[in-house]
């Protein structure tokens, strides 16, 4: 598959390499070309899918495993625009997986590799994206099987409304590791304030928490970053303590997390890597596709299948 070189390197530099596989010249264009129609026939069949299983209400095949837990991680990063009138476009990111399991029993920093990780990536609105992810979700970990479902995303809107959807029904668990940054953020040199209101919040006192940034406003007046730092508070209140809500029911504690590292890291891997060098601009349909390709390629089992598919 000749196009398969753009999947991880920029179309000129894919052509460089193939060029010398091949020993001939192939046109950026034309590898450009070929990625592009490869990619959007794998996001119409994800779209024909989508239909199946929201529009017509089709079940989804899986694997009929009942999980304990499966843990969604959900974020998003923004992608220079070559559309008219806009600056970028957000590309979404979601991991899927059901445990965790230490990569060395020896190794001196306990590093954790995810079990059964699945990922679903899209340029699409947050209801697309949200109906495609649970559809590979179901496919790969039989979501709808899962004793419990846990969700942790940074706090943005689009991605709590995924976990409340009715086919979904996740608990949710707010990232502290974006909060804090808020926090710091929103008071800025006060180290000690900081650490004091994280504290409160590690010994399960949120309400002594939120009153003490109240507090806090109220004797030192009106403050833009305060008041954005509450109004996120109250709209992530639910996702405070979700993993620790999950303490009596799940027995894999590892997963009880209250940070996403996991996507943060493969938004790095799927994103950042291809689509944010230097000089780089997208379309929307253009990232797409180029992402269908490459969250595919890093699947080693779908790799597999497509490549058969593709034989016949």
């Amino acid at each position: 598959m000749p196009w398969s070189w753009a999947v991880e390197y920029p179309f000129r530099q894919a052509m460089s390499l193939l060029g010398h596989e091949i020993g001939d010249e192939i046109s950026h264009r034309t590898i450009h070309r070929w990625a592009q129609e490869e990619g959007n026939k794998l996001r119409e069949e994800e779209e024909a899918r989508q239909e199946a299983v929201f529009g017509r209400a089709e079940k989804v095949r899986n694997d009929g495993k009942e999980r304990e837990i499966v843990v969604m991680e959900i974020d998003g990063t923004m992608l220079h625009s070559q559309e008219k009138g806009e600056d970028g476009f957000e590309a979404k990111l979601g991991i899927i997986y059901s445990g965790k399991e230490l990569e060395s029993e020896t190794a001196k920093h306990k590093r954790y590799r995810l079990k059964e990780k699945a990922v679903y990536g899209g340029i699409e609105t947050a209801d697309d994206f949200g109906e495609r992810l649970y559809i590979q979700g179901e496919q790969k970990l039989s979501l709808s099987l899962a004793r419990n479902l846990l969700l942790i995303s940074d706090g943005a809107r689009w991605i709590s409304d995924i976990a409340g959807a009715d086919y979904l029904k996740a608990t949710y668990q707010l990232d502290w590791w974006h909060y804090e940054k808020k926090l710091s953020a929103a008071l800025p040199g006060e180290l000690k304030l900081q650490q004091d209101l994280m504290s409160l919040l590690w010994a399960g006192k949120r309400e002594e928490h939120r009153n003490l940034l109240k507090l806090k406003r109220l004797v030192d007046g009106p403050s833009e970053k305060l008041d954005d730092l509450l109004a996120y508070l109250e709209e992530n209140w639910g996702g405070i303590y979700g993993s620790r809500n999950l303490r009596g029911k799940v027995g894999a504690r590892e997963v009880l997390v209250v940070g996403s590292g996991g996507i943060e890291k493969n938004i790095d891997l799927a994103l950042c890597r291809r689509f944010k060098g230097r000089g780089m601009s997208w379309t929307r349909a253009g990232a797409q596709n180029l992402l269908e390709l490459r969250l595919l390629r890093h699947d080693p089992k779908d790799w597999k299948d497509y490549w058969r598919r593709s034989m016949n």
